[in-house]
């Protein structure tokens, strides 16, 4: 006689929520969150946080352009910390908005320089830029030619300080494509 064998038994699991999906943020902060994990290698629960923390860092942002008027010079909001830094230059008056998730650091150039700046150089360059920004962190733009044209544009904005030339060897095409 054959041994009777149980039937196979299967378990299911049901794995709990992660503590983004069960944080209460839409599905748009679930996103931010999980891109804040994968990029900055977060924990769950404190990029949810940093994610949460957002909408205090924007109205701190406003309350600087208002406070501050033309020597406002843009924020950056430092993710694994969960500050949000204030530039300008004029850190005398920024002192009122200094506070707990914010600092103040002074720099050369206002947002409003940093916009001329920019136009300046994309004018001395005419067709031979490809992108350009303003790098609020170093408080300079950044102007990127194709790598056969970096001599030449590094000459021509050679009179403009706080202009930075790079290699951008990205097409149209490309640069496209990764906007969406």
């Amino acid at each position: 006689m054959i041994p009777a064998t149980p039937p196979p038994v299967s378990y299911v699991v049901n794995p709990s929520p992660s503590p983004v999906e069960n944080s209460g943020l839409s599905e748009l902060q679930q996103m931010q969150a999980r891109m804040l994990i994968e990029q900055y290698g977060l924990e769950p629960d404190v990029a949810v946080v940093r994610v949460k923390q957002q909408d205090e860092h924007s109205k701190t942002d406003q309350r600087a352009r208002q406070v501050l008027g033309k020597a406002y010079a843009g924020s950056h909001i430092d993710q694994k910390r969960g500050v949000l830094t204030i530039f300008t230059t004029d850190e005398k008056t920024a002192e009122q908005l200094r506070g707990d998730g914010t600092e103040v650091k002074a720099v050369a150039r206002s947002q409003e320089k940093l916009d001329e700046l920019q136009q300046l150089a994309l004018d001395k360059l005419g067709e031979r830029f490809r992108s350009a920004r303003v790098d609020t962190e170093h408080n300079s733009v950044i102007i990127g030619v194709d790598p056969a044209d970096l001599d030449a544009a590094t000459e021509a904005i050679e009179d403009l300080d706080g202009v930075e030339i790079e290699a951008d060897s990205a097409t149209v095409q490309q640069q496209s494509t990764t906007l969406g």
